[in-house]
């Protein structure tokens, strides 16, 4: 997973399996496109399935952050960014409550970016010149860049009133087959572990604030029956469809697509 470009220019209501859908659609630059989903596709491997300890250790250097807020009316805006975050042995609740402060850290500063954290500070995104007088963050609004060059763990956190909208846990996140483009996706052997958080322990304050999506990138593809780590072989990166889907509290699914706009999903 490399980078993407995110455009957002309009929403497109959809007919879905049984049900009402909405998904945020875009302009490229041979003309207008839809994004049409499925109910109940995913293709690869079920990203809310637990991904096998014997396909190799799982303790990422690195875990990403994706805030998404609405300021009315179809309007949904992101901002996603890395954090530094290397620990002895892997203890996912230690992780998932560190990302929940930093969530709270942003929303109770008023920040607009992550970046916006004080250089130095423990809030700090990822800076990947330490030592230059100009930081480059590892941040981007309404997905810009959001790719992985190794494995990490990820938090999709919705900022919403109480009883704005809901989330299924058994249908978070899919993947699908056909990227904007019309180039084929590939399938998903990488994402797993994808849940609801919903511990009060581990949300803290953030637990009032809405809700939060907890997943593992294991950075893998699989060949010939068995799972391996990025590279492998002649296969350096993979191009994903990712669709989140929540429901508002009329009950209308929605679906959020990185992959609609200029670019490809990656």
């Amino acid at each position: 997973m490399k980078e993407i470009e995110f455009s957002r220019r309009h929403m497109i209501a959809l007919a879905g399996t049984g049900v009402a859908a909405a998904a945020l659609s875009g302009c490229s630059e041979k003309g207008s496109s839809e994004v049409a989903m499925s109910e109940n596709d995913n293709f690869g491997d079920d990203p809310h399935a637990k991904f096998a300890a014997d396909r190799g250790p799982f303790n990422p250097e690195f875990m990403s952050l994706v805030h998404l807020t609405s300021s009315g009316t179809w309007a949904i805006s992101s901002n996603d960014a890395h954090f530094k975050f290397v620990q002895t042995s892997y203890d996912p609740a230690a992780r998932t409550k560190w990302a929940s402060e930093i969530f709270v850290n942003k929303i109770k500063n008023g920040w607009n970016r992550f970046r916006e954290a004080p250089r130095g500070s423990r809030f700090e995104v990822f800076d990947r010149t330490p030592t230059a007088p100009t930081p480059d963050y590892a941040d981007a609004l309404e997905f810009a860049k959001f790719g992985f060059g190794s494995p990490h763990d990820i938090y999709i956190f919705f900022e919403h009133g109480a009883g704005e909208l809901s989330l299924d846990p058994a249908r978070l996140i899919s993947f699908s087959r056909t990227l904007l483009v019309g180039k084929p996706a590939n399938p998903n052997h990488a994402f797993a572990d994808t849940e609801l958080v919903t511990d009060r322990s581990l949300l803290g304050d953030l637990a009032d604030l809405g809700s939060l999506i907890r997943l593992n990138n294991h950075f893998t593809v699989k060949d010939g029956g068995s799972y391996h780590r990025l590279p492998h072989g002649k296969v350096t990166s993979q191009d994903y469809k990712l669709n989140i889907f929540f429901k508002t509290k009329t009950g209308i699914a929605m679906a959020i697509d990185p992959d609609t706009g200029n670019g490809v999903g990656r």
